[in-house]
This record gives structure tokens, C-alpha cells and sequence, in this order.
């Protein structure tokens, strides 16, 4: 579990008891953009998810995915949001080994939860 607190106008500091982080807005939107926004903190935790999740896959299958990055961008919001992910693979993956790997990427859990019926109920306490 994530706990967010409000520590100054538009700053908030998230832990889950062992790490922390922060998030603020932009400059633009009344924050000091000294951290990711809130959006950008979604979008980052699908890249890292989708990396993460190549990763224990191609060790497990030998092989190297080296400098392969993800983007993900939220390009559209509303009743059908668009959130786009690029793959750039290290040189050393064949192309079957990039197909594999895309295949795998959509097995994140974190791509998983994104695509589910989410449901958000809030306790007020």
C-alpha cells in the first residue's frame, strides 16, 4: 500500500513504509516541478513494469535485452484512454526475440491491472 501526504501546495511525498518518493505539478500548474506529476508517475510505473517483466523473461531465456528502453505516453483521456508504448530494443535481439519480448511486455502486471475493469472505491475514515 501507498501512502500520500500533502506536504506544501502541489507536493506530496509517497511511501509504502520502506521507500519514498515525491510528486508535484509543473510550473504550469501551480507546482515547483521538482518531481514527476502524478500522470508521469503512471506512465512510469508501466515502463518500468514492462522492463522489468522483459527482463526476468529474456534471463530466464538467455537472453541479453541490454539497452532496450520503453516510452509510454498518455496521448488521450476520457470514456477510451490511449496510453502509447514504444519498445526500442538493444541491436543484439534477433527479430524473433523482440517479437517474444512484445508478446511478454503485454504480461506485465502492470499493463494488466491497466487494461482490467479498475474499480476505485474510497473509505473515508
Amino acid at each position: 500500500m501507498i501512502e500520500g501526504t500533502l506536504d506544501l501546495p502541489f507536493k506530496v511525498t509517497l511511501g509504502d513504509g520502506e521507500d519514498l518518493l515525491y510528486s508535484y505539478l509543473t510550473i504550469k500548474e501551480g507546482g515547483d516541478n521538482e518531481a514527476m506529476t502524478p500522470h508521469r508517475l503512471l506512465e512510469a510505473s508501466l515502463s518500468a513494469c514492462t522492463l522489468m517483466t522483459m527482463q526476468i523473461v529474456a534471463k530466464h531465456k538467455g537472453y541479453n535485452i541490454g539497452s532496450t528502453t520503453v516510452s509510454v505516453c498518455v496521448e488521450s483521456e476520457g470514456s477510451q484512454t490511449i496510453m502509447k508504448r514504444t519498445t526500442s530494443f538493444d541491436s543484439a535481439l534477433t527479430d524473433e526475440q523482440k517479437e517474444k519480448m512484445t508478446v511478454i511486455a503485454n504480461k506485465c502486471p502492470v499493463h494488466k491491472i491497466l487494461i482490467s475493469d479498475v474499480q476505485i472505491p474510497t473509505e473515508i475514515i
